[in-house]
């Protein structure tokens, strides 16, 4: 057949199928559930056929203005591996007096028994809340009747009174969606921008339409007799408004799903979604309201929140055990330390992020346990009581991304800071194994935000310090042709943090392993560590091992992998092209000496070639010098990378900078036998 003609057949069918396809929820056709994988994706697990959304806003005299979303979803399952799709959470906030409901959840699993389409309904006693955290809560289920090839439909109404942060809508998964259906209804009073995120761009429709607001009221009316008090009468009448409302629509087919890629950041961040900004409130007889804030107004309301700023003025719950523990050192900087170690050693973070204290500080000190907001506000606290110049630093993780514009929301983490001589010192009583001014990768994230007693803020930078690897090498070769060495390496920094953790509290023989699959060795012996325990320290681990896959005997010569195990045999940046950002979590060196005893009776043939090199920016560099020195074999190895976040521009860059030290590396150093 022609290939035009074919291309255009199956063009007709793809557009037919497109109208047939019914949306409306319980229309689940036989099509649908024969299908066996994804169109665009044949390795997607899972993908959602359809996803609705509609939000629009009524009034109460009750509850004032309140945000209705409308949610539908069609998802179907194409093996196992997608069943984790079958179970759904739904989350919504509940913050003192005001608070989000859920409505008009139904649920329903399809499958084709025959020719046959049977469902099953979710359960009301299958459906459970559960409490996220003191503002949090979810609806939780898993749907019955899963199977490969099952279709799941879900819809609910999420009701919300915090009109002014509606939160982000997400129109991108990990999995393909195939069609998106999204509409925001705002009314004419107020005033929200759009913001759209990640890097799947989509044009928004924007129209002004009329609508009827319904609304009712109540009245009280008192009215008397003669020799009677004064009665009351409720009446509740029903009213409507005319006027029109903002609508922003988007129909969008075939979403690719967003996957990871290696060395990327949370890639949540980059999901393609919309957020809406409440800038101004225009009611009728009334004076207009401005919400837009900036990063100042934000970190100044946050700061005046009881369960903020509030909370760094308790102190008698610590006083006593925070004078027995500073009473002999005068040093700002000792004290510093000493108060770090006392929170991290004394607290233990319940694993909920925030800007706001969860328990407040006082039940947390006496719990032992809180949220990072309960445990670096007290940390903050205990520092201004031992009179070191001390405030809080808002920052957003990289699980919260970047907020395009300035909202409570921004900020999902606190952490503290110490003024001290000038320096600002870094300080997070949540990680065990922390150390000033080094924070957690996840942590380290767009800037912080410090905060003053007056609420006025400024901006900190989160950059850390440089990572280094050093290792030396000292090997010679046996008589069976393996390469014995002896390895003292040092970590420093994140690097050392890293390995601390793995290492900490293991057995010996888990701790081989653990060297052993890290670096993709056999026969490691003699284990050693110097400082594992001493955070303050870089970090030493010295072993033997016997290396068998890094040098073979071809025709009376030895053909000698330079790097040895540290050999770079493969690159991580496979792809072609990229959007997300690479991602290094910190600036970072490695930095090898290897010394090879050449073993009697050889004598060196030929040597790699010396090389360096430096990427666009001063990204990376490289270093590779190979040489011949006494009877020894002498190997220089340094790899660096000074910024550790690498616009996703350098890709190409920074992929060919790998390539190259792949290729240097893979080259042979080769040994032949002196003749005779």
């Amino acid at each position: 057949m022609n290939k035009l003609l074919l291309g255009v057949l199956i063009s007709v069918v793809m557009i037919q199928f497109s109208i047939a396809q019914d949306y409306r929820f319980g229309k689940v056709s036989k099509e649908e559930l024969m299908e066996n994988k994804h169109p665009l994706e044949n390795d997607a697990n899972a993908a959602i056929l359809y996803r609705r959304m509609r939000t629009s806003f009524n009034y109460s005299q009750d509850n004032g203005f309140v945000a209705r979303t409308e949610v539908h979803e069609r998802i179907k399952i194409y093996n196992r591996d997608g069943y984790n799709w079958g179970t759904i959470s739904i989350p919504y906030s509940n913050s003192g007096r005001l608070k989000e409901s859920v409505e008009g959840l139904k649920a329903f699993t399809y499958n084709l028994e025959g020719k046959k389409v049977e469902k099953e309904k979710l359960k009301n006693k299958d459906i459970f809340d559960k409490e996220i955290n003191k503002y949090r809560e979810e609806k939780t289920f898993t749907m019955p009747a899963l199977k490969e090839g099952s279709v799941i439909e879900v819809s609910y109404i999420l009701n919300t009174p915090f009109i002014g942060k509606m939160g982000k809508y997400t129109l991108q998964e990990n999995i393909p969606i195939k069609k998106v259906d999204f509409q925001f209804n705002s009314l004419e009073w107020h005033s929200y921008k759009p913001y759209i995120y990640g890097w799947t761009k989509y044009d928004i429709a924007q129209e002004r339409v009329p609508r009827t607001l319904k609304y009712t009221y109540t009245s009280t009316n008192r009215a008397g007799t003669s020799g009677r008090l004064p009665s009351s009468v409720t009446n509740r009448s029903n009213e409507a408004i005319e006027l029109s409302e903002n609508v922003y629509r988007l129909d969008v087919d075939n979403v690719a799903s967003l996957g990871s890629e290696p060395l990327a950041p949370n890639i949540s961040a980059y999901r393609f979604g919309i957020e809406f900004e409440l800038a101004q409130v225009n009611l009728p007889n009334s004076p207009i309201k401005r919400y837009s804030k900036n990063w100042e107004s934000v970190a100044e309301s946050i700061y005046f929140s009881s369960d903020f700023g509030s909370q760094l003025e308790k102190s008698r719950f610590f006083e006593k055990d925070i004078d027995n523990l500073i009473s002999n050192i005068s040093n700002p900087l000792e004290k510093t330390i000493r108060i770090f170690e006392y929170v991290k050693n004394r607290m233990n973070w319940n694993g909920v992020y925030g800007a706001y204290a969860e328990n407040g500080v006082s039940k947390a000190y006496d719990d032992q346990s809180g949220n990072v907001a309960d445990i670096n506000l007290m940390l903050v606290s205990m520092l201004k009581y031992a009179n070191i110049d001390s405030a809080p630093i808002l920052l957003s993780t990289k699980s919260n991304g970047v907020p395009l514009f300035p909202t409570l929301s921004g900020f999902d983490f606190v952490i503290a800071a110490a003024n001290i001589g000038g320096n600002t010192i870094l300080l997070d009583g949540t990680d065990k194994m922390g150390v000033p001014n080094q924070l957690r990768p996840e942590l380290i994230n767009w800037y912080g935000r410090l905060v003053q007693e007056d609420g006025t803020s400024e901006t900190i930078g989160l950059d850390p310090e440089k990572a280094i690897h050093q290792v030396i090498i000292n090997a010679s070769i046996n008589p069976e042709i393996d390469v014995v060495a002896q390895v003292k390496s040092r970590y420093s920094g994140h690097w050392a943090n890293k390995f601390r953790y793995q290492l900490t509290n293991r057995t010996l023989e888990d701790q081989n392993k653990a060297l052993s699959d890290h670096h993709s060795i056999d026969n490691l012996k003699n284990l050693e560590f110097s400082e594992l325990s001493d955070i303050y320290k870089p970090l030493g681990i010295n072993y033997d091992v016997i290396l068998e896959d890094d040098i073979e005997d071809m025709e009376s010569k030895l053909y000698v992998t330079p790097g040895l195990f540290l050999t770079m045999d493969h690159n991580f940046l496979k792809a072609d092209t990229r959007l997300l950002p690479i991602d290094f979590e910190f600036p970072q060196e490695e930095n090898y000496i290897i010394k090879i005893k050449i073993p009697d009776g050889y004598k060196v043939n030929s040597l790699p070639e010396s090389i360096s090199l430096n990427t666009a920016e001063g990204i990376g560099s490289y270093k590779y010098q190979v040489s011949e020195n006494f009877g020894n074999l002498q190997i220089a190895i340094t790899r660096t990378i000074n910024k550790f976040l690498v616009s996703s521009s350098y890709y190409g860059d920074l992929k060919s900078f790998y390539d190259i030290i792949i290729e240097k590396e893979a080259e042979k150093i080769v040994l032949s036998k002196v003749q005779d």
